[in-house]
């Protein structure tokens, strides 16, 4: 499976998708701050068009929604998504569960990387298999935060019909070209041609709280600014979602250390 924050995230690795052919999971609309389904769309018409399977989390909520949960420390819906994902992998059989990259950059790329990763450890306990589970960079390292994204597990090196049909998917994906073109400008067009899954640190290594101020804060800054929202989500709104779900997967009673 694939599980994913916002629809157009399977671009990222539409190589890969298209080999593996997985199921697909996508958790918001993609809307950012309106109620705009123009991504979600796109996606649940490419995924029937190339006959893969999107399940049932399909892009139920709309970001700014997803953001005011955030906001509000509202942790039950998340518990619920959990359940649902969990029950989708063992329904499956899966064997591997790919998720977006934990790189302090966007709110809900984190929020999901350790939804999933929830998720696998209790699908993998009905299975009685363990579900390997492997991320990939949404944005370019060069502008995510300060953190350890694991060492390389497997690349997909496309071929030239494979990444031709990468560069057209995204040439009519809806509002995704111009960020295409920042990850052209920071890694070159090449760079697209492979994509590569890295197998993650723990959890518990990832959610410690960050050296400096993670790059969602100051994208929040600016918005808030421009008017796009009433406040700013901080780290500490990350953490009140994040740490409940840690929990559950580490089982009653246990708690992280501070760092």
């Amino acid at each position: 499976m694939l599980f994913v924050a916002h629809p157009g995230h399977e671009l990222r690795v539409h190589g890969w998708v298209h080999r593996a052919r997985p199921a697909l999971s996508i958790l918001t609309a993609g809307s950012r701050s309106t109620a705009n389904s123009l991504r979600i769309a796109a996606s649940i018409a490419a995924t029937s068009q190339d006959g893969l399977y999107l399940d049932a989390l399909g892009g139920q909520i709309l970001d700014k929604d997803f953001y005011r949960l955030v906001e509000n420390g509202d942790v039950g819906p998340f518990h619920r998504w959990v359940d649902q994902l969990a029950g989708q992998l063992a329904g499956q059989g899966a064997r591997r569960l790919v998720v977006d990259g934990y790189q302090l950059y966007s709110i809900t790329h984190d929020i999901a990387h350790v939804m999933g990763r929830v998720a696998a450890v209790e699908a993998s306990k009905r299975l009685g298999w363990e579900i390997e589970v492997l991320h990939y960079p949404v944005v370019p390292f060069a502008l995510a935060g300060s953190v350890d994204f694991g060492e390389p597990a497997l690349a997909a090196t496309l071929s030239d019909a494979e990444f031709q049909a990468k560069l057209a998917a995204i040439e009519i994906y809806p509002d995704i070209k111009a960020e295409f073109e920042e990850v052209v400008r920071i890694e070159g067009l090449d760079a697209s041609r492979t994509e590569t899954l890295f197998r993650p640190p723990q959890v518990e290594v990832l959610i410690r709280k960050p050296a400096s101020k993670p790059a969602y804060e100051h994208f929040g800054e600016l918005r808030v600014a421009r008017g796009l929202y009433n406040a700013v989500l901080r780290w500490h709104h990350v953490e009140a979602i994040l740490q409940p779900l840690q929990d559950r997967r580490s089982g009653p009673g246990h708690r992280r250390a501070a760092p």
